[in-house]
């Protein structure tokens, strides 16, 4: 949206522009109203914030985000995938329909 343009352009002549965590897949989410650039409308958004700030003078580099194991089925409706075999055995997440505990506690 125009307020992701303004607040990435403004930043431009800071020197290279690491941007926050993107999620790189719908299964990849694990955060409530993290961006993403999955979608066709997510890189067209992208896309206007690349070109602000390239037109600005700056660079960027999108940080790509997988939370792995860390995701949580209340995102994306399946099992979490990750590149670890090692499950979440304890801990909360902060999904979209509140604060949810994760896999079991540690025996």
């Amino acid at each position: 949206n125009d307020l992701n343009v303004e607040y990435y352009t403004q930043r431009a002549t800071a020197g290279l522009i690491i941007t926050e965590g993107t999620h790189v897949s719908p299964i990849a989410t694990g955060w409530v109203d993290a961006p993403g650039i999955y979608t066709q409308e997510q890189v067209e958004g992208w896309k206007k914030v690349i070109k602000s700030i390239h037109e600005a003078g700056g660079k960027v580099f999108c940080q790509l985000w997988h939370q792995g194991r860390q995701t949580h089925s209340d995102f994306h409706g399946q099992t979490p995938v990750s590149s670890s075999a090692t499950p979440m055995t304890k801990g909360t997440a902060h999904t979209p329909e509140g604060t949810k505990q994760i896999g079991r506690a540690h025996v």
